[in-house]
């Protein structure tokens, strides 16, 4: 018989590994903002007249308006499982409640990280016919 880790153990476990990747990806964010790869990149597929995919309904639909809304929608599925009567009884109280304060933190950070970052959405730059520098 194969000794199982206490549930503090695991949840430990679990923490660590979440805020392993978190570092990660900010790591990562922080050193492509610093890095200044992204002009280049869209040099590739931007001119002065702008960006050809910029009104394609993929680009602008899917990958813009659909991410937001499918962050609403994620927010909600969070509010619902953390306050609802519906919620899930599978994860304790804690769990749900530290699920809901990572999605306020992120939407809180989200924001405030583009208002620190010296990056721009590229077609808002003058390079590609916007009014930012």
């Amino acid at each position: 018989m194969r000794w199982q880790p206490a549930a503090a153990a695991v949840a430990e476990s679990r923490w660590r590994t979440d805020l392993r990747i978190a570092l990660f990806g900010a790591l990562g964010l922080l050193l492509w903002d610093v890095g200044g790869l992204d002009l280049p990149l869209m040099r590739l597929i931007g001119s002065q007249s702008g960006f050809a995919l910029r009104e394609h309904w993929f680009v602008s639909g899917v990958l813009h308006r659909g991410g937001y809304w499918l962050s609403v929608l994620l927010f909600a599925c969070v509010l619902k499982n953390c306050l609802g009567p519906w919620r899930d009884h599978a994860l304790d109280r804690a769990t749900r409640i530290a699920w809901l304060g990572g999605v306020v933190l992120s939407l809180l950070l989200v924001p405030a990280l583009k208002q620190a970052s010296a990056t721009s959405c590229p077609w808002s730059l003058a390079e590609f016919g916007g009014s930012a520098h």
